[in-house]
């Protein structure tokens, strides 16, 4: 399945692709660990308010960007911020509603657009994680030295830099792929409309 031809002949006979260095796999590897590691001990510390840490991260969101000055986000803009697809947001946001933890607006200039903000009961539980969640942070970076955390933080922005690189050339190749593939104007002009919506950030 993984094997590749000769990219002088296509018809050569197929020849394994090289393998990984070891010490690359095993970072890749150590990441994913890391993450789903964080993910489970993220489980009793978030039930703990009766949330998921998935939930948490909506949450937080809302917050920070009250914090900050910043309206309500429409709800597709939280997937982008949060990269999450958009039927998994809305149904973290639908359970979240449904707890009255936050609250749907529908956009002044359009209906059908909708923004989330907290209600009240959603800021008091955010304001009341935040009381023990620096020390919960603390915790799970203990297994490092403190001069460690800054040599971690420099190698992980280098990484989500790169990965963000791979995620939009992978965006403008399926865009330019689906623009290909369409039949007559409309076709086309569809495909431009898509490109020329801006990305919220």
């Amino acid at each position: 399945m993984f094997a590749v031809r000769g990219a002088d002949d296509p018809t050569a006979p197929a020849r394994p692709p090289p393998p990984l260095p070891t010490v690359t796999e095993e970072a890749f590897r150590e990441i994913l660990r890391a993450t789903g590691l964080i993910k489970r001990l993220g489980e009793p510390h978030f039930s703990s308010y009766g949330i998921r840490p998935g939930q948490w991260g909506v949450l937080r969101s809302l917050h920070r960007r009250e914090l900050q000055g910043l309206g309500p986000p429409r709800l597709t803009d939280l997937g982008s911020l949060l990269l999450i697809r958009p039927p998994s947001v809305t149904g973290v946001v639908d359970r979240l509603e449904r707890s009255r933890l936050v609250a749907k607006i529908p956009s002044s200039e359009d209906q059908r657009i909708k923004h989330v903000t907290l209600t009240d009961a959603g800021r008091r539980l955010v304001e009341r994680a935040l009381v023990s969640h620096p020390e919960w942070i603390v915790s799970l970076m203990s297994g490092l030295e403190r001069r460690e955390h800054a040599s971690l933080l420099q190698l992980l922005r280098k990484v989500t830099a790169h990965l963000a690189i791979l995620v939009e050339h992978g965006s403008e190749a399926h865009a330019t792929r689906a623009r290909a593939s369409g039949d007559g104007d409309g076709a086309d002009s569809g495909a431009s409309s898509q490109l020329s919506k801006p990305r919220s950030r």
